[in-house]
């Protein structure tokens, strides 16, 4: 008596396409996952990575001095043009973003960006700040019992207020632009708005 071969069910094809089906999305998907993505410079998560690294913002809001020649913070400051219907100089803190590795900013660059022109601004640590000059005039700690580093590196949790003597006057309504550059990071831009009275302290929205 031959030996009947066992058969293929009715229903095994039916079950083998569907689950070819539900696979064909995952497999579709693949090439769209680019390894590079995850393992060289230009992926995605790596790039973000890259854009947050030394990356820093502007706390609060950028406070201007009308420019005549004065001490500001144990500073003495020189305006580019004695005026005291102008915005001579600007304080500001910075403080990187959260997560950020350490700024040197000995190696950050930072200028100021009008409608007519671009000027780069020096780092002093002279005790003088003159026209197109910035330096550090007091640092901070955010966290509660902690100090900031003597050093001039921002860290986490740091703030470093500093102080710029613009290589321009600002008038009345006009507006510039500072820029912050990290060595390693991304740029961070900060608007100066003047408005239309100039005070003893003015606040630059």
């Amino acid at each position: 008596m031959q030996r009947a071969e066992p058969g293929i069910s009715g229903l095994f094809p039916v079950i083998l396409f569907i689950v070819i089906l539900a696979c064909v999305p995952v497999f579709m998907a693949f090439p769209s996952l680019d390894r590079d993505d995850f393992t060289q410079p230009g992926g995605l998560v790596i790039r973000s990575v890259q854009q947050s690294g030394e990356s820093i913002r502007v706390t609060g809001t950028p406070v201007g001095y009308p420019g005549t020649s004065r001490e500001i913070e144990g500073i003495a400051a020189v305006p580019a043009m004695e005026n005291q219907n102008a915005i001579g100089f600007v304080i500001l803190s910075i403080t990187p973003l959260v997560g950020d590795l350490a700024i040197d900013t000995d190696s950050m660059g930072l200028a100021l960006v009008t409608k007519d022109s671009v000027f780069l601004l020096q780092k002093t640590r002279e005790k003088k700040v003159g026209p197109g000059e910035w330096a550090i005039v007091r640092k901070f700690n955010l966290l509660p019992g902690k100090s900031a580093d003597a050093d001039d590196f921002l860290e986490a949790h740091e703030v470093f207020e500093i102080l710029v003597s613009l290589p321009v006057t600002l008038l009345p309504g006009q507006k510039g632009t500072l820029v912050f550059s990290p060595r390693h990071g991304m740029q961070y831009s900060q608007k100066l708005a003047v408005p239309p009275v100039i005070r003893p302290v003015t606040l630059l929205s």
